[in-house]
């Protein structure tokens, strides 16, 4: 009777038994495998997309090697930004892999990096919530993140970038529950950490600055507690976390006369009621992963039932959670995660540059954590007994219902998207073809040199030649007259590639016809010579030899 008693009964909040010491960290382990097994199932069967790797031609600065793109600003030869508005934190990681296992670029251990970022947010979660929370809050915040087709997809291929985003943001949530739950005093220290991290995902990315939405609302909730030595250190801990921002702009300041992060910062909006309705339709219904299915796999589960399942639950939770109040600390603070991830929402759509989907993946799992808070908080007020073993097993059946209440619905949707990675299903735009074509110029690189004529084929390139300098230019940028091209003739260049997308992106279409019209003009007067390159669909490649190379004082 003792051993079942053991195996059945979770204790609750406030009893930390040895059992429970040892089962959720074997949550967290079990979170982050079946992750890592959902994320990687067929992980090379979609090509490498341009952004996906926005971040990676950094990361060869740490292996001795100039950064051929996307590293604005160096500072003492280490990459800062990735772009105005994101910081080189992931170029570092995958930098420091590079340079410590001495192995090339390949897809699958770039993609395996944000991969193992998100693995390991998911099981540090449960070691910074194991004193404070029931073994039932982590299994269903678990369960909605493991089936959350936007946060798998998402941070498989980490474009947006995503993964590490998630990673500061759990990690900042569940330090947020610590403080929230416990009735001890709220250590200056754990506040420190928590503004640290929020500072920090700004500087990871721009538009994580809607955190400072639940930043509030955190101080909001929690200011009967604290004094005025917890906002210094929360305040130190925030300018902590923006220290590199800061750094960043103040050296672009001082050396090129502008502030970094405000060079991007506005651009063309349209806003509307209509457009506000559209955009809290998806961003409510993100965790399907229909957006996100349709851009990398060319198709997006069907069904709609599925859709409002979790929106609605919230909804019912937040309600729940408010009629509750006094009763619970879990409900309050249930009540202020998913009042987080609204407000982060709000933001969202009021920012002044437009948003997609990838951004709007900031809110997740404010809604889950509130959403479990809510539910294990109910089980534990209206069915906790403890006298014998019949109530303990109605109550583990109850929390079973419960839980396959909430998850169920996007299930379906879940292993839809398995089959559909197991199947190697993709979009035009990430089509293997992408990736093999950077393999073939890896293969090909000798005395040869890659012009991209249109966006979308350049950083696959510089990443399978492992950064060497001085083989890819993306001419179509800037290129403006005859003496651009002619200059990369005349590095003693036996061969160039001249590459874009089929059908061109026509990021700067004027340019790509300029491109290929001197192209020809060359090869009319026998300077190039067209040779076979070979046949992709998605991609077109055109390979000519260099008959009579310019002098190599035209670049001069």
């Amino acid at each position: 009777m003792n051993v079942m008693l053991t195996l059945f009964h979770l204790a609750p909040v406030q009893t930390l038994t040895t059992f429970k010491k040892i089962l959720i960290p074997l949550l967290g382990l079990l979170a982050a495998a079946v992750y890592i097994m959902l994320a990687s199932n067929h992980l090379d069967a979609q090509g490498l997309y341009h952004d996906e790797l926005h971040q990676a031609p950094a990361a060869f600065a740490y292996t001795g090697l100039r950064p051929q793109a996307f590293a604005p600003v160096m500072i003492c030869g280490v990459p800062v930004l990735n772009m105005s508005y994101s910081g080189a934190v992931k170029s570092a990681i995958y930098g420091i892999f590079l340079k410590i296992s001495g192995v090339g670029f390949s897809a699958t251990n770039w993609r395996m990096t944000g991969i193992l970022i998100v693995a390991t947010a998911l099981f540090l979660f449960s070691l910074l919530t194991r004193k404070c929370l029931s073994n039932r809050f982590l299994i269903v915040v678990y369960l909605l993140l493991l089936t959350d087709n936007s946060l798998i997809l998402m941070t498989r291929h980490d474009w947006g970038p995503v993964a590490l985003a998630f990673f500061l943001r759990l990690m900042a949530i569940g330090l947020m529950l610590r403080v929230m739950v416990q009735a001890k005093e709220i250590s200056k220290a754990v506040l420190f950490v928590i503004a640290c991290l929020v500072g920090f995902s700004i500087f990871e990315k721009l538009n994580n600055i809607v955190l400072l939405a639940p930043g509030v609302l955190f101080f909001c909730f929690i200011i009967r507690r604290i004094r005025f030595s917890h906002y210094v250190s929360g305040l130190g801990g925030f300018t902590l976390g923006l220290a590199p921002l800061i750094t960043a702009n103040l050296y672009s300041y001082f050396t090129a006369g502008y502030l970094v992060s405000l060079s991007q910062v506005s651009a063309e909006k349209v806003m509307s009621f209509h457009q506000f309705f559209l955009y809290a339709k998806e961003y409510l219904c993100l965790g399907r992963g229909v957006l996100v299915s349709t851009m990398i796999l060319g198709e997006a589960p069907g069904g709609t039932w599925t859709v409002w399942s979790v929106p609605l639950l919230s909804l019912i939770a937040l309600v729940a959670g408010i009629v509750l109040w006094k009763k619970s600390m879990l409900c309050r603070a249930g009540v202020l995660m998913i009042l987080c991830y609204v407000a982060t929402g709000l933001l969202m759509y009021f920012l002044p540059r437009p948003t997609s989907f990838y951004h709007w993946m900031v809110g997740t799992p404010f809604q889950y954590a509130g959403l479990a808070l809510v539910a294990s908080a109910c089980i534990e007020m209206f069915f906790w007994r403890r006298t014998t073993i019949m109530p303990i097993l109605l109550q583990q059946a109850l929390f079973i219902v419960v839980g396959l209440m909430i998850v169920l619905p996007r299930i379906s949707d879940a292993v839809w998207l398995q089959s559909q990675l197991t199947a190697g299903k993709y979009s035009h735009r990430w089509s293997p073809e992408l990736s093999q074509m950077g393999v073939f110029a890896a293969d090909h690189q000798e005395d040869a040199i890659f012009v991209a004529a249109d966006w979308g084929v350049a950083t696959q390139i510089i990443c399978y030649l492992n950064g060497m300098p001085g083989k890819v230019a993306e001419l179509f940028w800037y290129y403006q007259a005859e003496p651009d091209f002619l200059c990369l003739l005349g590095q003693q260049v036996k061969r160039v590639y001249v590459v874009n997308l089929r059908p061109p992106v026509n990021v700067v279409p004027e340019n790509t016809r300029r491109i290929k019209k001197l192209v020809n003009k060359l090869c009319r007067e026998d300077r190039l010579r067209k040779v076979q390159a070979p046949v992709f669909s998605t991609v077109e490649m055109n390979a000519y030899d260099v008959v009579h190379p310019p002098a190599a004082r035209f670049c001069n």
